[in-house]
């Protein structure tokens, strides 16, 4: 469900789980999609750079979930 016209990045510290998005994308032709290997209370992503974050089970599977909200706002543009 994902628009042609936009780029994703999905990001996942689970080598395994990013294996089986990426099959998922080949499957899917989603040429607009890339997969890193990050841990979501530590992205390398500078500061406001998404426009939307979307994070569907993350802070749930996280030990310390604020510190990952954390990374998520200060990855996304102001107002995003």
């Amino acid at each position: 469900h994902l628009p042609d016209h936009a780029s994703f990045i999905g990001v996942d510290v689970n080598e395994s789980m990013l294996a089986i998005a990426r099959q998922l994308a080949k499957d899917l032709r989603l040429s607009n999609v890339r997969l890193e290997k990050m841990d979501a209370k530590a992205l390398s992503f500078p500061d406001n750079h998404f426009d939307i974050v979307i994070a569907p089970s993350v802070l749930s599977a996280m030990d310390f979930p604020s510190e990952g909200f954390q990374e998520m706002v200060r990855v996304v543009k102001k107002g995003g």
